[in-house]
């Protein structure tokens, strides 16, 4: 950063950089200078709606408030014609300083930075995920390093679905392993084998979940992913996951027949690519759980195969696909990655 940079630049940055990090406490505008006699203040914080990550801007007038939830994006683009221009006083607050624009009209801007002197006020999006238990918890460095969460542990905000995908897959896979009487330590690990992992968010949950009980690989066909994935696990230690670079096809009789489960843990659509499972045709898109030995059953089995979904996990003869009997059986609603 260079001293002629404009202050409301500067400002600027370091509002985005708190809504991308997910450390934005509050934002506050005043001094308005605007046509509306009545408007006071505009305030904005970070709320969490089912669409994903939002910004509320609540509009103070004399008498009223009116609210506004926007994306990120859209908000940062609405606050940029805002301040300095509609309102000359802005105030910035984060969990790590706050910041301070003064705007003047004939365009001398001042700026005062200021470390956090206590901490932030909690947002009800943050307080809100304080409460929760995950099964793979936020402050693993891994998540980090594959961008899902910021230094300080919180789900970034474009990030927000992926992190919900990821604690959804494991609520998943533990009742699987429940179900199937295998919770605990079993007679040998389990080999797990994830196909077109691409950057392997969920490969490393399966990793984590389950830790020595289980050998996992991912299987990808980009060999750079396959070099920074395995980088990213040797880094942290994680002894039992590794990714090997090829192609679905080419994986898939071998990999399912040394596999306990040859999983493919991202939503492929294999009417595009042409591919099949060994022996029948594989369902048109989702993940697949396949018993040794065997190829995957159409989706859309009830009944008998919901019921079945434990004993698949154990080995019985026929594969089940996890979009309707394992989440049946779990009584589940529709994971996040779902009709997309």
């Amino acid at each position: 950063m260079t001293d002629s940079t404009p202050a409301r630049d500067r400002f600027f940055e370091l509002l985005t950089a708190a809504i991308h990090d997910g450390t934005l406490a509050k934002l506050t505008l005043g001094k308005y200078r605007g046509d509306d006699a009545t408007l006071r203040n505009l305030f904005v914080r970070p709320i969490a709606l089912k669409a994903g990550p939002h910004l509320s801007l609540v509009w103070r007038h004399a008498t009223r408030d009116l609210t506004q939830n926007l994306p990120p994006a859209e908000a940062l683009e609405k606050l940029r014609g805002l301040i300095g221009q509609t309102f000359l006083d802005a105030h910035l607050f984060t969990a790590e300083q706050t910041a301070q624009l003064q705007c003047e009209p004939q365009g001398r801007d001042r700026l005062a930075i200021h470390a956090a002197t206590g901490a932030a006020p909690a947002t009800s999006a943050a307080a809100h995920d304080r409460t929760k238990q995950y099964l793979i918890p936020a402050d693993r460095p891994w998540l980090r390093d594959l961008g899902v969460t910021n230094p300080h542990g919180q789900p970034r905000a474009e990030m927000a679905h992926k992190f919900r995908q990821i604690q959804k897959f494991a609520e998943l896979v533990r009742h699987l392993l429940t179900e199937a009487g295998i919770e605990g330590q079993p007679e040998k690990p389990l080999r797990i084998v994830d196909m077109g992992c691409g950057k392997g968010y969920l490969t490393f949950s399966v990793a984590e979940l389950l830790g020595d009980r289980a050998e996992v690989v991912g299987i990808e066909l980009r060999p750079g992913l396959v070099e920074e994935c395995n980088a990213l696990a040797k880094k942290h230690e994680l002894a039992g996951l590794r990714f090997e670079a090829g192609s679905n096809r080419r994986h898939a009789a071998g990999s399912a027949r040394r596999a306990d489960r040859a999983t493919r843990l991202r939503h492929r659509d294999r009417r595009r690519t042409g591919e099949r499972a060994p022996g029948r045709r594989a369902p048109a898109a989702g993940r697949a759980l396949l018993p040794e030995g065997t190829a995957p059953a159409v989706a859309g089995a009830r009944g008998a195969r919901a019921r079945a979904a434990a004993r698949n996990l154990a080995g019985a003869p026929r594969g089940v696909c996890h979009r309707c009997a394992p989440r049946a059986a779990a009584r589940m609603g529709r994971l996040p990655h779902e009709g997309l």
